[in-house]
């Protein structure tokens, strides 16, 4: 599991933030510089596309071709950047493998604004509030989370095997499950 990004919509620095955290992330580079997030696992499952992934991909010498799930946690523009699914199209990459991309019907919604032809080179899963969904060899749980004050969000629970648990807070939030309150939103076992 490579955490490719763990930073909000702004980055660390951001933009045009001229605070002291983002004075000395500028200063000091290197693990201070922080962009939007995203998890990449075993070179075949990412959760969320941010704008930040072509970084990504050159910063951590990725190869996305192998890329065969995508977990979108929620559709804002810092988790899903719509325009680079324009990328898997033949005329600008051979691909063998398809692409199955996972999200709440706020990712049906939004898939509705890409061409036609970004649209067929997908395979779209909407998924249910905790249902478990087979991705590969794990099991995804959508969770709700409340994010934003008008926004509803998707996000996911994963328990792999072995037992292990990772809690990977993509967003923060709360959800409800069976009772339990928890912050975040991934967690894995």
């Amino acid at each position: 599991m490579l955490f490719l990004g763990t930073a909000a919509a702004e980055g660390v620095p951001g933009l045009f933030c001229g605070c002291e955290v983002c004075r000395i992330a500028r200063e000091r580079g290197g693990k201070d510089l922080r962009t939007r997030s995203s998890i990449f696992i075993d070179n075949i499952v990412k959760i969320d596309l941010p704008p930040d992934t072509l970084h990504h991909v050159l910063a951590y010498r990725l190869d996305l071709s192998r890329l065969q799930h995508l977990l979108i946690t929620h559709t804002h523009a810092d988790h899903l950047a719509l325009q680079d699914l324009t990328y898997l199209l033949p005329a600008f990459a051979r691909r063998d493998l398809p692409l199955t991309i996972y999200g709440s019907d706020g990712l049906a919604r939004a898939l509705s604004y890409a061409s036609d032809e970004v649209r067929s080179a997908l395979d779209v899963r909407v998924l249910q509030p905790f249902a478990p969904y087979q991705v590969d060899r794990y099991t995804v749980i959508p969770v709700l989370a409340h994010h934003a004050r008008t926004s509803s969000v998707s996000t996911t629970l994963s328990p792999m095997a072995r037992k292990r648990c990772c809690i990977c807070a993509i967003q923060a939030g709360i959800a409800m499950r069976h009772g339990v309150i928890c912050r975040g939103c991934v967690w894995m076992r």
